[in-house]
């Protein structure tokens, strides 16, 4: 894994994790906003890794920025193995929704880069203008080049992705790890779990992530991109950041 991936898995992790372990304990203290808590909890996890994927669009970056949250709200939080599984469950459905897009946008591997290498004797401005209409991303020349679809497009990756995620963890949490609270109430949990939770936080990711699509458009084109180990100042503060974050965790432990 290059040094600069690591460090986005482990920077936009932490800011997961650091969401799930400090709102997150808030919010799963009262009871009767459990069916609630993972609205805004996703929402900002979905925020966080829509900004992830503009700076790594690889096919599985979501899950491991997932796996990284998941660390972090084990070792600051105390066991609840649904709440893990939902974090890891969240960050797969992401990948797997991206990549459909991504695979309807530009079909196989060998399809992608013939058609890179055609607009290879192009501009860089006339090959945007020509992918306009595609979503994902592609490298031309050692450029990451980010396509915008029309809003609709990120906005039903952020609808269909929330959907999957609760669906697939509901799924699994009752009948692949028989959780007793979910085996208990079986189907009328998984459908009110789904169709409350589920629905309002699919309507709030239709909205917000293709606002951080935008955001993240904005950092990565406006701010020099901390990632490439090119400016000391701005890797050196994105590592203070994920080690503070880090630092503050451990501490909580003990």
């Amino acid at each position: 894994m290059k040094r600069d991936y690591l460090l986005g898995v482990l920077f936009f992790g932490s800011l997961w994790g650091f969401s799930e372990a400090s709102l997150g304990g808030w919010l799963y203290k009262d009871y009767s906003l459990l069916f609630l808590a993972p609205v805004p909890l996703t929402v900002i996890g979905f925020m966080i890794l829509t900004v992830a994927k503009i700076y790594f669009p690889q096919k599985h970056s979501a899950t491991l920025i997932g796996s990284v949250a998941m660390l972090y709200k084990f070792l600051n939080m105390p066991f609840f193995a649904c709440h893990l599984l939902a974090i890891f469950l969240l960050g797969l459905s992401y990948d797997l929704v991206f990549n459909f897009f991504k695979k309807i946008a530009f079909g196989d591997d060998s399809k992608r880069d013939s058609s890179l290498r055609s607009e290879s004797s192009q501009s860089l401005s006339e090959a945007k203008g020509r992918f306009s209409q595609w979503h994902p991303v592609y490298t031309l020349t050692g450029t990451s080049i980010f396509l915008y679809h029309k809003i609709k497009s990120k906005a039903v990756l952020g609808l269909v992705a929330s959907y999957l995620g609760f669906i697939l963890f509901a799924l699994t949490i009752t009948y692949v790890f028989r959780y007793r609270f979910w085996i208990e109430e079986g189907l009328p949990r998984i459908l009110r779990y789904v169709g409350i939770s589920g629905t309002l936080t699919a309507a709030a990711n239709f909205v917000f992530v293709p606002v951080s699509f935008k955001l993240g458009r904005m950092l990565k084109e406006g701010l020099l991109n901390p990632f490439e180990f090119k400016s000391r100042l701005a890797t050196g503060s994105v590592s203070l950041i994920t080690l503070t974050i880090w630092v503050l965790g451990i501490a909580r432990c003990f």
